[in-house]
C-alpha cells in the first residue's frame, strides 16, 4: 500500500490543493448569472416559481396546468432558494452547482475513509474535472440531474456500507430515506439504481441474507411510508 501511495501522491501540498478547489469553485460559480436558462432549466424554474405564486406545493403546475412529468422535490428545493434569494439565473442554478461540488467532496471523504488521503484528493478532483460534467453539466446546472446524482451517490455509499459492514440499522434507514428523496425528485427510475446495486453488491459479498433481514425491511417500510404520506 505504501508503494502505491507513493506513486499516486499529488505533486502539490495540501494547502495548494485547497487553493485549487477554491479557484475551481470560483470558476463554477462565476458564470452562473451570465447565460440565460436553457434546455430544461426554464421549465424547472417555471414550476418552482408557480409554486411560490400559487402556494400550491403538493401538485406542481406549469403555466397554470398540473405538471406530472416530474415529481415535486426538486421544484421544492428551487422554490425555497428562489423564495429566499430571488429568481435570477444565478440562484436558480446554484443548487445544482452546490450538488456538483458536494459530489466531489463526498467522493473525497469516502475514498479517504477507505484508502488514503492522496488517493482521495485525486479521486475527488478527477470527478470534478471530468469533461462532460465540468464543461456541460456545470454550465446548465438548473436541471435535476446533478442533485439527483448526488442523492444516488450518497445512496450508493450507504449500500456499500450495508454490504461491507451492515451491522447497524442506520445504513438501511439512511439508504431508504435517500431512495425516497430520489423517487420524489425524478420518479421510480431511482428504484433501478437502488435495487440492482444492493442485490449485486450483497451477492458479490456473499451476504444475500441481509436482503431479507428485519433491518432491511424497516428501511423498505420507511421509504414506503414517506411516499404514501406524500
Amino acid at each position: 500500500m505504501s508503494d502505491q501511495a507513493n506513486i499516486i501522491t499529488p505533486l502539490f501540498s495540501r494547502s495548494q490543493w485547497i487553493l485549487v478547489l477554491i479557484i475551481t469553485a470560483a470558476a463554477l460559480l462565476g458564470h452562473l448569472g451570465y447565460l440565460e436558462l436553457s434546455g430544461e432549466e426554464p421549465r424547472r424554474a417555471t414550476v418552482a416559481w408557480e409554486m411560490l405564486e400559487s402556494g400550491e406545493f403538493l401538485i406542481p403546475q406549469a403555466y397554470g396546468m398540473e405538471y406530472y412529468n416530474k415529481p415535486p422535490a426538486y421544484h421544492w428545493l428551487l422554490a425555497i432558494v428562489m423564495g429566499i434569494f430571488g429568481s435570477s439565473e444565478f440562484f436558480v442554478r446554484l443548487p445544482g452547482i452546490i450538488s456538483f461540488l458536494m459530489m466531489g467532496w463526498l467522493i473525497y471523504r469516502w475514498v479517504r475513509h477507505e484508502t488514503n488521503d492522496p488517493t482521495a484528493t485525486l479521486a475527488g478532483l478527477l470527478f470534478v474535472f471530468s469533461a462532460d460534467l465540468f464543461f456541460y453539466a456545470s454550465v446548465f446546472p438548473a436541471e435535476i440531474d446533478l442533485t439527483f446524482s448526488l442523492i444516488l451517490l450518497a445512496n450508493g455509499i450507504c449500500i456499500y456500507q450495508i454490504g461491507l459492514r451492515g451491522s447497524g440499522i442506520k445504513w438501511y434507514l439512511l439508504a431508504y430515506l435517500l431512495l425516497s428523496m430520489a423517487i420524489l425528485m425524478k420518479g421510480f427510475l431511482a428504484l433501478h439504481f437502488h435495487f440492482l446495486s444492493i442485490i449485486g453488491w450483497l451477492w458479490y459479498r456473499g451476504s444475500m441474507r441481509k436482503f431479507w433481514s428485519s433491518k432491511h425491511l424497516c428501511g423498505v417500510f420507511l421509504c414506503a411510508a414517506i411516499l404514501i404520506g406524500y
